[in-house]
């Protein structure tokens, strides 16, 4: 049984988080927990004051969002801090994926405000997909893949979405190499049968293994910075979503504050999904 926990609190963004969740669940026989986090406030908690009322409203908040599922969903009141409960209750449920809706910020603006999708890309040890804008359909996955283990779990998962919402999916590996050598390796003094016999083996290297894994996918190889060619492969292929790593050696890696994963998660307009 896939379980899928969706922060939600009416706000446009939440509501673009349950989209896609719906598009997940009409097709699989997944459940749904909705999860609206109280702020702690020390002080009213104490004095008892205006908890009864903020708990009535959420209540209701997540009652009317669950209408809008195939099937109701879970609901459940978390306090505390958003990202910290939201992981926590990922694991307490055993979620195999959070969705969680954001409204989008430039890296520098989500480094310096915070975010919850950012906090959550560190705190969370469960898929978390961060959506921007609502969608009718997943018709299209992009997954960023390299050579290594990493990559084995971002293909699952984008066979499992693509299994899901019957969409296509497209595995990318992004070469770090400038376009002038690819175009003419001759010029960087590299014989240019050398150089296709060199991308050949690394693709070999990329794809093989995940061949089994998505069975029918494109691949396809791009040359510069991991961040800019996975957004432009995103909307050359048309997708709806990006898969990418936690951690990676091509730039993956969320401990870093402009990683690639940070960057597509925070910025979209795409979901990126990131395991």
């Amino acid at each position: 049984m896939i379980r899928i926990l969706v922060p939600f609190d009416g706000s446009d963004p939440a509501r673009a988080a349950l989209a896609h969740a719906r598009v997940i669940v009409a097709r699989t026989q997944a459940v749904v927990t909705l999860v609206y986090v109280l702020p702690r406030n020390e002080l009213l908690a104490a004095i008892g004051a205006g908890s009864v009322s903020a708990e009535a409203d959420a209540t209701a908040v997540l009652t009317e969002a669950s209408a809008t599922l195939s099937s109701p969903a879970e609901i459940r009141l978390l306090h505390g801090e958003p990202a910290v409960a939201i992981a926590a209750e990922a694991e307490r449920i055993a979620a195999d994926l959070v969705v969680l809706g954001s409204r989008g910020r430039s890296p520098l603006l989500g480094l310096l405000l915070g975010s919850t999708a950012r906090k959550l890309l560190h705190e969370a040890t469960r898929p978390l997909m961060v959506v921007h804008e609502p969608v009718a359909a997943i018709t299209s996955i992009v997954a960023g893949v390299e050579p290594g283990p990493d990559s084995v779990r971002v293909a699952q998962a984008a066979a499992a979405l693509a299994t899901a919402t019957g969409a296509s999916v497209t595995l990318v590996n992004v070469v770090d190499a400038d376009r002038a050598l690819v175009a003419q390796p001759e010029q960087f003094g590299i014989p240019a049968q050398v150089w296709r016999d060199a991308l050949a083996a690394h693709a070999e290297r990329a794809f093989a293994p995940l061949r089994a894994i998505v069975p029918g996918a494109v691949e396809v190889l791009r040359y510069g910075h991991a961040g800019s060619e996975l957004r432009d492969a995103v909307a050359d292929h048309g997708a709806q979503v990006v898969v990418v790593a936690r951690k990676g050696s091509s730039g993956l890696d969320t401990e870093a504050w402009f990683s690639v994963a940070f960057t597509l998660a925070v910025r979209g307009p795409f979901a990126t999904l990131v395991v």
